[in-house]
């Protein structure tokens, strides 16, 4: 494309917006691959009342030097590879229709510091942890319905729900794990329940499809170093955690995701998906009645016999299809996102998975390692420290990336490479840090807790 015509199409979106067509607008941008920066950044080159060809000839002609440079400097990432159209497709993009964040404080809202928020897709419930070892639930409405209250009060590092929302559950920094029902929140009896020794950092609970809604897989990493795969099972109404396997891992675990590959029509076998400090492969593992096992690693750096250039903040699958009971299967369009350690300023990282039949599941000491399975490594606009954790999110809204940093929430463009701030100026709070992220589709808002104990929601009104 050249610069007379990439010029002219931001024209032709900057006079769809100014006229108010958003609908076509948007339909443009994304046919166009043109970034919002673009689009907004035009202003000072319009002059005169000529025909939109006749005023870029002119001014191409007139300063072609100058116009070159500054579309180079509004996009971090215009020296990127080229990618497939098949594979521009699948990216995440961000849809550019006029959707705009309404800021509004949480009302009944804590005065300390939240730890985790969770949101309940069915019930349309709202969890909050909190600093005053507090676990507070909110309606669909964001009206404080109730609390979950444990027999050994503690802070809650991690909450959420299961069983299609009907029971809740909470992990204190102990390493214990409680159970709630959704309707009255009471507290269920649960036997052996101390999952790990210390603090558990990542839990995350799949469906058992030999036993629905009996039986669930607990899926979790704490202090200790240690995976641990435990099954929670319901016998007379009394819930009862079985260490089913673990194993041990080099460092402190960064992130985890489970999802499942398709073995065939009857046969969904889960995938664990952990990244850890100080290496800089995606390890994914297995598990069956008697082993876990390391099935292959991505590695996302591009040396062969180094692990270690940089850390992984956070990681989020993309591209799957959800089942009846709420678990992920992989699809051939599945990737990975992952933001990094990278300072002064974030990348972002896309990979693909590999989804190759792998026969033997058992006794694999270590598993092949794919060095050919990144696609993407974008630069970004979001500045950070080494202490820095950036948490992703995926919108659906806008079919984009979000992600809560040092300096408020900002989106992703993967698809034309563009980051920038979301919330600019309609609350002073918006160059907080985010200490937890959370987003609910169903009722249009995003939840960002800041550190400095300000809860702010954002309501997503189209304009």
């Amino acid at each position: 494309m050249s610069d007379i015509d990439r010029y002219v199409k931001v024209l032709v979106a900057k006079y769809l917006k100014d006229q108010g067509y958003h609908t076509t607008l948007n339909d443009f941008i994304k046919d166009a691959e043109l970034s919002v920066n673009l689009v907004d950044s035009c202003n000072d080159l319009v002059m005169g009342e000529e025909s939109l060809r006749h005023l870029v000839q002119d001014r191409f002609h007139y300063n072609e030097h100058l116009i070159s440079n500054k579309f180079n400097d509004l996009n971090l990432n215009d020296s990127m590879p080229k990618l497939s159209d098949s594979l521009k497709e699948i990216l995440p993009s961000w849809e550019h229709a006029e959707l705009q964040f309404n800021f509004s404080p949480l009302t009944n809202c804590p005065s300390s510091l939240i730890i985790h928020s969770k949101y309940c897709h069915i019930t349309k419930q709202l969890m909050l942890s909190t600093s005053d070892k507090e676990v507070i639930i909110y309606d669909e409405n964001l009206t404080k319905i109730g609390e979950l209250i444990s027999e050994r009060p503690s802070i809650s590092k991690l909450c959420g729900s299961i069983d299609n929302d009907r029971l809740l559950y909470t992990c204190s920094i102990d390493g214990t794990f409680y159970l709630y029902t959704s309707n009255d929140f009471k507290s269920l009896e649960c036997q052996n329940n101390k999952l790990h020794m210390r603090m558990i950092s990542h839990l995350k609970i799949i469906n058992n499809y030999k036993d629905i809604g009996n039986s669930w897989f607990v899926i979790s990493c704490g202090l200790d170093n240690s995976l641990k795969i435990h099954v929670l099972s319901k016998v007379n109404e009394i819930f009862q955690f079985k260490l089913l396997n673990e194993c041990k891992l080099s460092s402190q675990v960064t992130s985890i995701n489970v999802s499942h590959l398709k073995y065939d029509e009857h046969t969904l076998i889960p995938l664990i998906f952990i990244t850890r400090s100080e290496y800089t492969h995606i390890l994914c593992y297995t598990f069956d009645n008697f082993s876990v096992s390391l099935l292959y690693q991505i590695a996302l750096n591009d040396a062969q016999f180094t692990s270690h250039a940089f850390n992984i903040r956070d990681v989020l699958i993309l591209n799957t299809i959800s089942t009846e009971l709420g678990d992920t299967i992989l699809t051939e369009n599945t990737m990975i996102s992952v933001a990094t350690s990278h300072t002064p300023y974030m990348r972002l990282l896309l990979a693909t998975v590999p989804l190759d039949k792998f026969d033997d599941l058992k006794g694999i000491d270590s598993g092949k390692t794919f060095y050919d399975k990144v696609i993407l490594n974008m630069a970004t606009e979001v500045a950070q420290n080494s202490y820095s954790q950036p948490i992703m999110k995926y919108l659906p809204q806008k079919k984009g990336i979000i992600i809560g940093t040092d300096n408020g929430i900002f989106a992703m463009d993967v698809r034309n490479g563009e980051s920038w701030n979301l919330i600019k100026d309609q609350d002073k709070y918006k160059e907080q840090r985010v200490k937890t992220l959370e987003v609910a589709p169903e009722l249009n808002y995003v939840i960002a807790a800041m550190a400095n104990k300000q809860t702010n929601l954002y309501y997503l009104d189209t304009v």
